[in-house]
C-alpha cells in the first residue's frame, strides 16, 4: 500500500475476515443520509415513513459522538475496498447491570455476510471489551435477516 493509500485509509479498529469496524466520520454523514433515506433500510426500521433530512442526520452524528455519550457506534466497512458500508451500535449500555441495545444498519452490499460478521464483531466487542453479560436485539418478527445474523 502506497503511503498516499495509507492517508486516506479508514481508521478500522476491530478486523474480520472480510467486515472491519471504526469509528463514525463526520466526512461520511452524506453517506449516513443516504443509508437513512433508503427504503429498504427505512422498512428494516420500522419508521413512520418520515424520511430523514441531512440536517438530521448531522444531529444524529452529533448526539452519537459526544464525549460524554455511553452509546458506542461503528462504521461497517466491507475490508476488500475499505467502503463503508453500514452502521453498527450499543445503546442504553448500562454498566451496573451490564446490559446494553444491540443495532445495525446496513446500507449498501446487503446479502453478502458482511452483517452478520459485523454482528459477531460487535458483541464480540461488547462482551470481551466492554465487560457485558447481556446484549439485547430488538427487531421485528418478519425481519430474518436481522433474526439470523443475532442468532
Amino acid at each position: 500500500m502506497t503511503s498516499e493509500e495509507l492517508k486516506h485509509e479508514p481508521p478500522i479498529i476491530v478486523r474480520g475476515r472480510r467486515a472491519g469496524l471504526g469509528p463514525l466520520r463526520r466526512d461520511l454523514i452524506p453517506t449516513y443520509a443516504r443509508w437513512q433515506t433508503d427504503l429498504e433500510v427505512l422498512r428494516g426500521m420500522g419508521t413512520s415513513g418520515q424520511v430523514p433530512r441531512v440536517e438530521a442526520t448531522e444531529a444524529w452524528y452529533e448526539q452519537a459522538t459526544r464525549p460524554e455519550s455511553t452509546d458506542v457506534y461503528f462504521t461497517i466497512y466491507d475490508l476488500d475496498d475499505l467502503a463503508p458500508v453500514g452502521t453498527a451500535l450499543l445503546v442504553r449500555v448500562d454498566q451496573h447491570s451490564s446490559t446494553a441495545e444491540f443495532g445495525i444498519t446496513i446500507g449498501e452490499r446487503r446479502n453478502q455476510g458482511l452483517g452478520t460478521e459485523a454482528t459477531r464483531l460487535v458483541l464480540d466487542w461488547a462482551f470481551t471489551v466492554m465487560g457485558l453479560h447481556n446484549v439485547l436485539l430488538v427487531t421485528f418478527s418478519w425481519n430474518l435477516a436481522a433474526i439470523r445474523a443475532y442468532a
